[in-house]
């Protein structure tokens, strides 16, 4: 399990200007809570955040946080404590760190917490047209801090069409227990769907001959003009 040291200072003022302010100074604003503890309500340096955090691998990290808790220059106080980071929120359009959530910890009780399902390997169902269909992307497992893994790696190498992993075939170590349950499917390698076009042929009418005008004497008597009919036998003037 990944650890990280941070030092971290005792907020007197909060609210949105506040946190504004020191954001403008290049501190976040930030809060520990948890473990029956009283929320404490900090600040850290971004720079030194964000060069630590980025060393650190996974997204599960013990951090050793060094709180002052001197309220002015002439005050003294000082602590520690072992957290996890629960949350950080960034701004939705420039992605700069708002706000960072620590989670108060103890190294010596267990806890429960959520880690990433990783595939590995290329299945020999998928080579042969199978799809992978991933339903399950983490599981909650119980133990302590300092056992927690980073992910929990799946390899898909030899699965084959129609096979199937769920979390009971997950292997992990004895010193955790997952807690998710045991029947729910990670993933599976599916058949290659076919998906058939229906044809639909359009009917295209015919464009209509136009003949070269007739003859009258090629003209049948009813297709004649009236005055290319002949007076009939009889009727001759």
């Amino acid at each position: 399990m990944e650890q990280i040291s941070l030092e971290s200072k005792m907020r007197t003022q909060t609210g949105k200007g506040a946190a504004r302010k020191l954001r403008r100074q290049g501190r976040i604003p930030a809060i520990l809570y948890g473990s029956g503890g009283e929320p404490v309500s900090l600040e850290v340096e971004e720079i030194e955040y964000k060069a630590l955090s980025g060393k650190a691998a996974g997204q599960n990290v013990i951090v050793n946080l060094k709180l002052d808790t001197r309220k002015s220059a002439a005050s003294e106080g000082s602590g520690e404590a072992t957290a996890l980071i629960k949350d950080v929120q960034h701004h939705p359009v420039t992605e700069r760190i708002l706000h960072i959530d620590f989670y108060r910890i103890s190294l010596k009780k267990k806890l429960t917490i959520p880690v990433p399902i990783v595939v590995v390997g290329e299945s020999a169902g998928v080579k042969e047209g199978g799809i992978l269909e991933h339903l399950l992307w983490e599981v909650d497992v119980e133990c302590l801090p300092t056992q927690i893994p980073e992910k929990i790696e799946v390899d898909i190498s030899q699965l084959n069409i129609g096979d199937t992993i769920h979390v009971k075939d997950l292997k992990v170590g004895e010193e955790m227990r997952v807690l998710t349950d045991n029947e729910k499917t990670i993933l599976s390698i599916v058949p290659p769907r076919v998906i058939e076009k229906e044809v639909v042929e359009e009917e295209v009418a015919e464009p209509e001959v136009v003949s070269e005008e007739k003859k009258p004497e090629e003209r049948k008597p009813e297709e004649r003009k009236p005055e290319e009919k002949k007076p009939e036998k009889g009727k001759e003037k």
